[in-house]
């Protein structure tokens, strides 16, 4: 992840451990709005995959952080190292 903004592959990489791991149901509710895309193809066509995330909401992106802070500490753990903070939504006032 790149500063505070989440790239198109970051959260597709998200959405392909869902669907593997996870029911259809939850994978769906994961989905971004393609209704808020800025461009046909904005969250597969390789050229937007550095690109920030849109059409997500924030319950999308918190369980993204979520996510985010396990595989993370997964990583850390293999490799004897302490966990990270959570990642989180920044505050309003932030």
């Amino acid at each position: 992840m790149a500063g505070n903004l989440v790239k198109n592959k970051e959260y597709l990489k998200y959405l392909e451990s869902i669907k593997k791991d996870s029911v259809k149901q939850v994978y769906d509710a994961a989905l971004p709005d393609p209704g808020k895309a800025p461009f046909e193809g904005y969250f597969t066509n390789k050229k937007y995959f550095d690109y920030p995330i849109v059409g997500i909401s924030l319950r999308q992106a918190i369980n993204y952080c979520k996510w985010l802070t396990r595989i993370e500490n997964k990583r850390l753990d293999g490799k004897g190292m302490p966990h990270v903070s959570d990642y989180r939504i920044p505050e309003e006032i932030e």
